[in-house]
C-alpha cells in the first residue's frame, strides 16, 4: 500500500488536461488499495475528486493581497509563503496517514515540474513535450528560460520520469541523455466511453443553437500560435472555398486582434466562429456533430484532441509531425504541415459520406489503443517503483 501525493497546485480548472489526467488516475489508484492526497490547489477545482481514500489538503497561508505592490517585498513574502506551505503540506500528509492508521510508502507526482513538499520524498514527473527547446527561437523569452531551468531541476530530482509518447521520449533524451535509465514512455488515455456516448439529438440541437451554429462546420480544438500552425487550416479553408457551405469553429483562447485582422484579410471573418473553452458536454456535442476535425499542428508532444474526436465518431485530418503521426496517424488522414493543397484535398474528400464513414471507422478502432485501464495500470506501476526505491 502506498500514498500517492498528487500536485494539486497545477490543476487550474476542470476543463484542462491535468484535471482529466487526475480524474482517470485517482479511482484506479484507490481501486488498487492505495491512498491519494492532493496538495492544495485552486479553490473548489479538486472537490469532485474527494472520496474514500482521497484527501484534498487545504491551503494554509493566504496569497499576498492584490493591493500589495510588486517588487522585492512581494517576492520575499511569496518565498516565505511557499516555505510555510511546504511544511504545512508535509504535516498534512503525515496527519492523513495517522487518521487512516497507516504508514505508507509515499511518492509525489507532479503534472508540471514541481518539487515535492518534502525533498526526501521519491518523485515522479511527466514530460509533455520539448516544444520550447525544439522551437527555441520562438520561445526565447525570460519566461521560457525559467521553464527550462525548472524542468532541469525537476528531472534531476525525479526518481522516475514519464514521457507521454515515444516522440517526446526521443526528444527528451536528446537534451537529457543522462536520465535514460529512469525514463519511460506511457501514453495519455482517452475516456472513450464518455465521448462515444451520443448526446440526445434534441439536446445537441439546442446546444448548437445556443452557440449560434446553424450550418455544418469544420472543427479545430486547441491553441493557434506558432507551431500550432493554424494558418495552414485558415488558408486551406479560404482557398478551398469551404466557407460557402461550412463554418470554421475554433475553441480555446479568444481571438487576438492580429487574428481578427488575418481573418478579415482572407475574407473569412464572417464564417470563422469562436467558442471559449467549452465545458465537456458542449465539447462532446461539437465533436459529434462536426463534419470533420482538423488538426494542423506542426509539433505536439502527444496531442489529445484528435483522439477525443475519433472517440466521438468524428473524421480527423491531422498534419504530419511530432507525436501526431505516432499517436493519431493510425486513425486519421495525415497531410503536409506546410502545403495547404493537401489539407484542401483531404477536406474535400471527407465531404464524401462514404470516405467520411471509412475515416470514422478507422478512428474508432485506433482510439481503443488508448484505454485508460491499461495505461493507468502502467502509470501506477511507475509510482510504486518510485515509492519503493528509497
Amino acid at each position: 500500500m502506498a500514498t500517492i501525493v498528487l500536485d494539486g497546485s497545477v490543476c487550474l480548472n476542470r476543463e484542462g488536461a491535468c484535471y482529466k489526467y487526475y480524474s482517470a488516475l485517482v479511482p484506479r489508484i484507490v481501486g488498487q488499495g492505495h491512498n491519494v492526497v492532493f496538495t492544495p490547489g485552486p479553490p473548489g477545482v479538486l472537490d469532485a475528486l474527494r472520496g474514500p481514500g482521497v484527501s484534498v489538503l487545504e491551503r494554509f497561508t493566504p496569497k499576498a493581497p492584490s493591493w500589495l505592490p510588486g517588487g522585492k517585498l512581494r517576492r520575499v513574502l511569496s518565498k516565505a509563503r511557499l516555505f510555510v506551505e511546504k511544511i504545512a503540506v508535509g504535516r498534512g500528509v503525515r496527519q492523513n496517514e495517522a487518521r487512516t492508521g497507516t504508514t505508507n510508502d509515499e511518492v509525489f507526482f507532479s503534472f508540471y515540474y514541481n518539487l515535492p513538499p518534502n525533498p526526501n520524498t521519491p518523485t515522479v514527473i511527466i514530460v509533455h513535450d520539448l516544444i520550447d527547446e525544439i522551437f527555441i527561437e520562438q520561445f526565447d523569452s525570460e519566461q521560457n528560460r525559467i521553464l527550462r531551468a525548472k524542468r532541469l531541476r525537476a528531472v534531476e530530482n525525479a526518481t522516475q520520469i514519464i514521457c507521454n509518447s515515444e516522440c517526446t521520449k526521443r526528444d527528451f533524451l536528446k537534451s537529457y541523455p543522462q536520465f535514460a535509465d529512469k525514463t519511460v514512455s506511457i501514453y495519455i488515455g482517452v475516456d472513450s466511453d464518455f465521448y462515444r456516448q451520443r448526446i440526445p439529438e434534441e439536446q445537441a440541437k439546442a446546444t448548437l443553437a445556443k452557440l449560434g451554429l446553424n450550418r455544418p462546420y469544420i472543427l479545430h480544438v486547441g491553441g493557434r500560435v506558432n507551431h500550432k500552425n493554424f494558418e495552414l487550416l485558415a488558408n486551406a479553408y479560404k482557398q478551398g472555398n469551404f466557407g460557402a457551405s461550412h463554418d470554421l469553429v475554433c475553441t480555446g483562447e479568444s481571438f487576438i486582434e492580429s487574428e481578427k485582422q488575418f481573418f478579415k484579410d482572407l475574407g473569412i471573418d464572417k464564417t470563422v466562429r469562436h467558442i471559449r473553452f467549452p465545458e465537456e458536454e458542449t465539447l462532446r456535442v461539437l465533436y459529434q456533430h462536426a463534419t470533420v476535425f482538423a488538426y494542423p499542428s506542426k509539433y505536439e508532444g502527444f496531442g489529445i484532441p484528435p483522439l477525443e474526436a475519433m472517440a466521438s465518431g468524428c473524421p480527423v485530418i491531422a498534419a504530419r509531425g511530432g507525436a501526431v503521426s505516432e499517436v493519431s496517424g493510425g486513425g486519421s488522414q495525415l497531410v503536409s504541415p506546410d502545403d495547404p493543397t493537401e489539407m484542401i484535398q483531404a477536406l474535400r474528400e471527407v465531404l464524401d459520406p462514404k470516405k467520411a464513414q471509412a475515416l470514422r471507422e478507422r478512428g474508432k478502432q485506433h482510439v481503443e489503443k488508448f484505454d485508460w485501464n491499461t495505461l493507468a495500470a502502467r502509470i501506477i506501476d511507475v509510482f510504486l517503483k518510485a515509492a519503493h526505491s528509497r
